[in-house]
């Protein structure tokens, strides 16, 4: 009988353990399909790696924290806005959550490298990323919609844009990043030597 019991539970776990196996497989392929969620997930290790910081859970209201500092990161691909047009763009969507007041420190905006302007960036000869970075009293002057869903800027760094600020005062590179300190309550100013 007690023999009997014990496989019973051993079953029961079992297929617990393959439901749960087909729920992350599910989810896993939901990723791999689209490729752009498994890019901005690579995008928040790799800022998490360099900064030691910790990721938090996949439903939090941001994506890390660094000691008490909450860091969201956004990624976003390089864009044709018009088919006929030569400007590309990028589209960081919900920078400031559904509702527009995602309570965060710092904003890392992630875009991938436009090649046609690569020597106008301030990026390491192989990085894929152009880097941003945003404080939380400095993101609605970048965003676009009163309720602060989208921040978008034209890959080619020009200084009659809105979005010059973004590349004069806000870009880093992934080097700047290993250097930084998050910590520091004035962390721009002592980075910048400001």
């Amino acid at each position: 009988m007690m023999q009997c019991d014990s496989l019973q539970l051993q079953m029961a776990e079992n297929q617990r353990l393959l439901q749960q196996v087909e729920k992350l497989e599910a989810e896993l392929n939901f990723i791999k399909t689209r490729e752009y969620m498994l890019t901005g997930l690579q995008g928040e290790k790799l800022i998490a790696d360099m900064l030691n910081g910790i990721r938090t859970a996949r439903n939090a209201s941001y994506d890390m924290v660094v000691g008490s500092l909450k860091i969201e990161i956004k990624y976003s691909r390089l864009n044709i806005p018009n088919p006929k047009a030569s400007t590309r763009r990028w589209s960081w969507t919900n920078v400031l959550g559904v509702s527009g007041n995602k309570d965060v420190d710092f904003i890392v905006l992630l875009g991938d490298v436009d090649d046609r302007f690569r020597d106008l960036y301030s990026v390491e000869k192989n990085s894929p990323f152009v880097v941003f970075i945003v404080h939380r009293k400095q993101i609605r002057d970048f965003v676009l919609s009163a309720r602060g869903h989208l921040i978008q800027l034209v890959s080619k760094p020009s200084s009659k844009s809105k979005g010059s600020r973004l590349f004069r005062d806000h870009q880093f590179t992934i080097s700047d990043l290993e250097n930084m300190n998050f910590l520091s309550a004035n962390v721009f100013s002592e980075f910048r030597g400001k």
